[in-house]
């Protein structure tokens, strides 16, 4: 872990990596906690950032009542053997936990289920990816609200209004504070929006095309 692991730290640990790639613009995608670090990569470099995209993403505080230290989710996460129960056997709890109730698990197709299993499996192994977490929960803990309107990047914000774990407000918060912004509403889908991603991978695609397809 960074002695600095703000998101502003992290946008500008991005901008050092275009450097050191030696390119000069870049499409940033943020999904769930990677909202706050893309946001502050469109304000603090916004030469660097051809666009936007805010996915199911954090975008103000969020005030956890959740002791990661020690509570059962930081007991199940703090153990690669725990974590793989969690991430497996225990899969349909942890899904209910991103808003994808059991109804529409009952829903999926074979190759949504399989898309499941393997976004499961680059959760692991978890000790690689511990700090990280902890460090999300703390720094959207104490997040305090960004200039928004700073941010002159073409920019396209989607969330489902059923999203338990970051609420749809962080959309429209987004939406309203960029100028030109495009907000893409689901009515269902919950945080992972698992039966909407063709729809989510066609609106990404034709954003990237129209403003950062070169």
């Amino acid at each position: 872990m960074a002695e600095d692991p703000s998101p502003a730290a992290q946008a500008d640990a991005y901008a050092a990596l275009l450097d050191a790639l030696e390119i000069s613009k870049a499409a940033i995608i943020g999904i769930s906690a990677g909202g706050p670090s893309s946001l502050q990569f469109a304000i603090r470099h916004p030469e660097r950032c051809s666009a936007l995209m805010m996915v199911s993403a954090v975008s103000q505080r969020v005030p956890s009542k959740i002791d990661m230290h020690s509570c059962s989710l930081g007991w199940l996460l703090g153990n690669e053997f725990r974590a793989w129960l969690l991430f497996t056997l225990m899969r349909p709890v942890l899904l209910s936990l991103l808003g994808v109730t059991p109804k529409v698990c009952a829903r999926l197709s074979p190759a949504q289920k399989s898309w499941v299993r393997k976004f499961m499996a680059t959760l692991q192994p978890i000790s690689s990816k511990y700090l990280g977490m902890l460090n999300d929960f703390e720094q959207i803990r104490i997040m305090e609200p960004y200039p928004l309107e700073k941010i002159t990047a073409p920019t396209l914000v989607v969330h489902a209004v059923d999203d338990r774990m970051v609420p749809v407000d962080h959309g429209h918060l987004v939406a309203n504070g960029i100028q030109g912004s495009r907000f893409v509403e689901l009515s269902s889908g919950g945080h992972m929006m698992i039966e909407h991603l063709q729809i989510i991978g066609a609106e990404i695609r034709f954003f990237i095309e129209k403003h950062a397809g070169s």
